[in-house]
This record gives C-alpha cells, structure tokens and sequence, in this order.
C-alpha cells in the first residue's frame, strides 16, 4: 500500500480516498488515513470512506 501511495503522489495525486469495510478501518487508519462522514451499506456489508492527503513528490511516515 506504501508503494501505491508513493506512485500516487509522485504522479502529482494529493489526496487518496478509499470506500472501506468497516472491519479495516483501524488498519487503514494505521497507514494515515482518516475516516470521512457516516458509514455506509455496499453489497451488504458495511463501509466507511477514508481519505489520505498526500505530500507532494515523497511520502514520510
């Protein structure tokens, strides 16, 4: 997932937005990601959006 991130932002990507299961949400979380409004219902499991803001050109944990 890091790498993704790292080739998101070198691409000029400043935010990452993902569409959870609520189970992972605490991982997610531990990749700086932050949950976004209320959670929601997809094919019957239950979801919360998370985004990331990027920095530009090089990620820093």
């Amino acid at each position: 997932m890091l790498a993704v991130l790292e080739k998101a932002s070198q691409q000029g990507f400043n935010l990452v937005q993902l569409s959870v299961q609520i189970h992972l949400v605490q991982f997610y979380q531990s990749l700086g990601f932050s949950a976004v409004g209320q959670t929601h219902w997809e094919v019957g499991i239950e979801h919360q959006t998370m985004h990331r803001f990027l920095q530009s050109s090089h990620l820093r944990e």
